[in-house]
């Protein structure tokens, strides 16, 4: 190691170490020198006479490394996960604290008073330095899993581990396993097979790949080659077959007992496909009985329905869609009574009966992240991203696409690209694309007063206001409070409550 004289360039000094430097840094005050070594051994020297003390500070590489401001302390990270912080001139550790990732970086504020981590994939954490506590998690690789069946606990990946929160965003849980999870959280696809998380106990090994039916009763992998479904309680395969599926485009009917892939369809218990269709898109209906098969022949959009059983051809219809570039979602919604469809930068709105077209809405051409329609649990309203906010998803009833009613849930900067609704519809847990995790509270279909219960006091106000432009009263955004909002409110009486 040389060390130079910046104003003449001239060569000072030159220092041997035993190992391998890979990190040096000098002190403010410019009396020191430290340096890390590839195999985590810190040297600090004293550059008035060049006398020097050594330690191992680190398991492999000690990869960066920086004085304090006052002089007195030099904290150091590794390859081995620690951020350690160690006194001047003895090199005393003064204390260490695992970050849970390898640390190629590291950076210590001008006051001395933080830490900031860089992680291999992407985490940036800041520590204080005196206590090493950690203060907070800046950025981390999150992966919504979702809300827990039938609960407001909210469960993310982090890249690590999956960590479980409460209503209230506070820590309750942390798993080791991280991967897919079926919607009662009981079963996780991971790297190493299908595993209970209650125990960590592998049900299927060789398993990677697959999705779970939305009632958890099922389970659809991808072992030896092929394609097999398994029911959850009894952990016994069903059937095995040859077909193919690309897991993120499968869709199961609510009830579960019919899904789609590849523009077939089939029936869950015994892997039979019923039908396969030349479509760009095929869609179910709540209980599998109705198929909507969709092609994109542009400038239109060609649909047809179709019963499942027997084929037959319900009705047919042709929709003008000039921006159409590729049908990124279709779902039935207001229990099966409309056929929602994203294609380009439209979101239509389709009488599942007739074929006749409801309404329509704009909607980004090109999705910003997962590209699919988000159901209120009853079905009756959507969550369609903005189509020139990125941070912002705008809430609409199924049937009135054009009453706008906007839902900000991230600041702005923020890019969505995913969510989830808890079942009771009244929290929306939302991903962005800097993966940051927020939850926001959504209003209840039929609660108008806003108490989170749709009970008699709500009915009371529709009755109340009924025939008038009230905003609170009007669930359906028609400008008019009517039997149509009765309706709405009689149908999710009990909600929330």
């Amino acid at each position: 190691m040389r060390l130079w004289d910046t104003s003449s360039y001239n060569l000072q000094t030159e220092l041997l170490t035993p190992f391998e430097c890979i990190s040096v840094a000098f002190s403010p005050n410019g009396a020191y020198l430290a340096v890390g070594g590839v195999g985590g051994e810190l040297r600090l020297y004293r550059l008035a006479d060049y006398a020097y003390a050594q330690v191992q500070a680190h398991a492999g590489e000690l990869t960066a490394l920086q004085f304090t401001s006052d002089n007195t302390r030099i904290v150091s990270v590794g390859r081995d996960g620690f951020i350690r912080v160690w006194d001047v001139p003895s090199l005393a550790l003064q204390g260490e604290r695992a970050t849970g990732y390898p640390v190629p970086s590291l950076f210590v504020s001008p006051d001395g008073q933080f830490a900031y981590t860089g992680g291999v994939d992407g985490q940036v954490d800041r520590w204080r330095v005196a206590t090493l506590q950690l203060e907070r998690e800046l950025t981390r690789h999150w992966r919504v899993s979702g809300f827990r069946t039938g609960t407001r606990e909210v469960w993310v990946s982090d890249g690590a581990q999956t960590r479980v929160y409460d209503e209230q965003g506070q820590s309750v849980q942390q798993i080791s396993l991280q991967g897919i999870f079926s919607p009662d959280k009981q079963w996780v696809i991971t790297q190493n097979g299908v595993v209970r998380v209650s125990d960590g106990q592998v049900m299927l090994g060789g398993v990677s790949e697959g999705v779970f039916s939305p009632d958890s009763r099922y389970v659809l992998v991808q072992e030896a080659g092929l394609i097999a479904g398994y029911r959850t309680d009894t952990w016994t395969r069903l059937w095995q077959a040859s077909h193919t599926l690309y897991f993120p485009r499968v869709r199961f009917s609510r009830n579960g007992e019919y899904f789609t892939g590849e523009n077939a369809v089939y029936a869950t218990a015994t892997g039979a496909r019923l039908r396969g269709y030349d479509a760009d898109f095929v869609a179910l209906n709540d209980d599998g009985t109705k198929v909507a098969i969709v092609r994109d022949q542009s400038p239109d959009l060609h649909i047809e329905m179709r019963r499942t059983a027997d084929n037959t051809l319900l009705w047919q219809a042709a929709y003008a869609a000039p921006l159409s570039q590729e049908i990124y979602d279709a779902v039935f919604a207001g229990d099966g009574r409309y056929l929602l469809l994203w294609t380009g930068g439209h979101v239509f709105s389709i009488d599942a009966a007739t074929g006749q077209l409801v309404s329509q809405t704009s909607a980004p051409v090109v999705p910003r992240g997962r590209p699919r329609l988000l159901l209120t649990p009853d079905t009756y309203r959507v969550l369609i991203p903005h189509d020139y906010e990125p941070h912002a998803f705008r809430v609409l009833p199924v049937w009135r696409l054009s009453a706008d009613r906007w839902l900000y849930v991230a600041p702005a900067g923020h890019t969505i690209t995913d969510g989830a609704f808890s079942d009771d519809g009244t929290a929306l847990l939302v991903q962005t694309q800097d993966s940051s995790v927020f939850v926001v509270a959504v209003g209840l279909t039929g609660d108008v007063n806003g108490d989170h219960c749709v009970n008699d006091a709500d009915l009371l106000e529709t009755l109340f206001r009924f025939g008038q432009s009230d905003a609170r009263a009007d669930q359906n955004g028609d400008d008019i409070v009517d039997d149509a909002d009765l309706l709405l409110v009689l149908f999710n009486f009990g909600s929330g409550c």
